[in-house]
């Protein structure tokens, strides 16, 4: 049977089987499919090294963390192992950088250190300091060639180059003037013994290296790497900068030769024999070179520190300067804006600058709030940006202050005797109506006698105003001569007020002009003028409507604290009401507070002060009543 042939067996068997088979071919061909793929070695390291790499590409970035934890063990423990293996190879590879960096931290520390050292030189003062900058000056030399005569000379006589595994002498550079007693081979070996021995004896080999060997004056300087020794040769005491400027070639040593000088096995081709003693040559001739550089210049911040001195001295008193002459301008442009004001003339007003605050300050008195206000409108134009703080006080209410206050006395003065003339006058017109009414027939006589007196009286009164003003342009009285005497007055123009006028009108104008001055807590400073004021205050009380009631308030200066003025002007307030009560007013028509320090009318403090003072003011219609 072929191929072609098919048996109902086998058609029958194609017919049932038909989807096995198909499954069976298709796992044949994906199994030699994995066999191309992982059939042998070779096949599945190219299979995994294409996948591999996308598989961790993908990995680190959907799960960093993991794959890092994962992976980071078996990376380290491979660069330790390269490390511990390698070793001197590493050294040597990194000996250029790290040199480097070692030798600018160095070139920076000891930069610091110089800079501090100058500074303390610089603030130190000794003989042996002095001595040497006359010396100086003599001789024309700078301190520095001074001090460096006065120190042993430095000198640099031998350079050699050594094989550390070995001890084999690489290459010798030494100065003309020096001997070559010591062999140099002999010397290579002892040395690389001596670094061995110190090594062992005193440290691991991570614990440091041997840097220097003393005898007398002379001193070896070594530089080591794992593959090569420098090794310098030097007499008298080394300059501070030698360690860096060693530690410079050595590095530059290295980072040429090192590869060469790590396999040296003895000797070296006679080009690289000559082009080394070159380079070696050309770094003794630098280190002759930098052993006589200048390691500072002569100091001259001491005459730094004195011009900075000198310029800050010169701005102070330029600033104090232009600060007292700003203060002069201030003041003067506040004294002329204030003249210029006609309604102030007569007034006491003084301008001063305060230094603290820095404001310009008014102080005095003033005839009315509205005149303080627009001043300090037209200095604050006038003094543009500088601040201004008013303390002067305002003339009371219908009272009298200033320069006018005298005549406005003499014309009460001279009004009081007219009015003790009317009312004698009125007297007398009392009793002719009372004639009148018994005798009805002069009436007539009477009411005419009655109008040539009332004419007369009005005649009388206009003669006693102008002569009332003529007397007040001439009255040169102080203030303190005149106020009992207008306190005097005061009463009687009050007792005529209520038998003629309205006495609600006349409570008020007295309350507005009126006050009691203190000199030490409920002490009046002058007790007959406070006695006669109280005395004229309860008889207008008692004249007028028993609904009126006075605010009797109680002022303090600033000595002291808020609490204790407060308590200071109540206490006034009271004694104040106390005597009023005593002379019959009822204690339900006063009410008596105390405010302190607030509203001042001067800038004094003390007995004498104005702030001492009660003051009285109307309640006012429905206020509750309270002490």
């Amino acid at each position: 049977m072929t191929g072609a042939t098919k048996t109902p067996e086998a058609e029958l068997k194609r017919l049932l089987l038909a989807r096995e088979l198909d499954l069976l071919y298709e796992l044949n061909d994906r199994v030699e499919g994995v066999e191309d793929r992982v059939g042998s070695d070779g096949a599945l390291r190219d299979s995994v090294h294409r996948v591999i790499v996308e598989v961790l590409q993908r990995a680190n970035a959907s799960d960093h963390e993991r794959i890092a934890r994962t992976i980071a063990p078996l990376v380290l423990s491979s660069i330790r192992e390269e490390i511990r293996n390698s070793r001197d190879m590493l050294v040597d590879a990194l000996y250029p950088i790290t040199g480097r960096l070692v030798a600018a931290a160095v070139r920076n520390a000891f930069r610091r250190l110089l800079e501090n050292l100058n500074d303390r030189l610089d603030r130190s003062v000794s003989f042996d300091r002095l001595f040497n900058r006359l010396r100086a000056k003599i001789t024309g030399s700078s301190e520095a060639e001074i001090l460096l005569l006065q120190n042993p000379p430095f000198d640099i006589t031998d350079l050699l180059v050594i094989h550390r595994p070995t001890g084999l002498l690489i290459a010798r550079i030494a100065d003309e003037g020096a001997s070559m007693a010591v062999d140099s081979d002999l010397m290579a070996g002892m040395l690389t013994a001596i670094m061995a021995f110190t090594r062992d004896a005193f440290g691991s080999a991570t614990d440091g290296e041997l840097s220097t060997l003393t005898f007398g004056d002379a001193e070896l300087h070594l530089m080591t790497s794992p593959a090569v020794i420098l090794a310098v040769a030097t007499r008298g005491p080394a300059p501070a900068a030698l360690g860096t400027a060693l530690q410079e070639e050595f590095v530059d040593l290295i980072e040429r030769w090192g590869e060469t000088l790590r396999d040296f096995t003895g000797s070296l081709l006679d080009f690289q024999q000559r082009a080394l003693e070159t380079d070696l040559r050309n770094s003794f001739r630098q280190l002759l070179q930098r052993k006589a550089e200048v390691v500072r210049r002569p100091p001259y911040k001491a005459l730094a520190v004195l011009a900075v001195l000198a310029v800050l001295a010169l701005g102070w008193g330029g600033y104090s300067a232009y600060r007292d002459y700003r203060v002069d301008i201030l003041t003067q442009t506040a004294t002329r804006t204030l003249a210029a004001d006609p309604t102030l003339t007569g007034y006491p007003i003084d301008v001063a600058y305060d230094t603290e605050l820095r404001t310009v300050t008014v102080t005095g008195l003033f005839p009315d709030i509205d005149t303080r206000l627009r001043a300090e409108e037209a200095l604050a134009a006038a003094l543009d940006d500088a601040p201004v703080q008013m303390r002067a006080a305002v003339v009371p209410r219908g009272g009298s202050g200033g320069a006018i206050a005298p005549r406005i006395a003499a014309l009460e003065a001279v009004v009081a005797d007219g009015l003790a003339d009317i009312d004698d006058r009125l007297d007398g017109l009392d009793e002719a109506k009372s004639a009148i009414l018994e005798q009805s027939a002069r009436t007539a006589a009477l009411e005419t006698t009655l109008d040539d007196g009332l004419a007369e009286a009005d005649s009388r009164l206009d003669d006693l105003a102008a002569a009332a003003v003529a007397r007040a342009n001439t009255l040169e009285l102080s203030l303190d001569q005149t106020k009992a005497a207008a306190t005097e007055q005061s009463a009687r123009i009050a007792g005529l007020e209520t038998a003629i006028g309205d006495p609600a009108a006349a409570l008020f104008r007295f309350m507005a002009g009126n006050a009691l001055f203190f000199s030490e807590v409920a002490d009046f400073r002058d007790p007959s003028a406070a006695e006669t004021t109280l005395s004229r205050l309860a008889a207008l009380i008692g004249a007028a409507p028993e609904d009126m009631r006075v605010r009797i308030v109680g002022y303090s200066d600033e000595i002291g604290s808020s609490r204790a003025n407060s308590l200071i002007s109540l206490d006034r307030a009271a004694a104040v009401v106390d005597r009023l009560v005593a002379l019959g007013v009822p204690p339900e028509r006063l009410i008596a507070i105390g405010r302190g320090a607030s509203k001042p009318l001067s800038g004094t403090v003390g007995a004498g002060s104005g702030n001492r003072r009660v003051e009285f003011e109307p309640v006012l219609a429905g206020e509750a009543v309270g002490r």
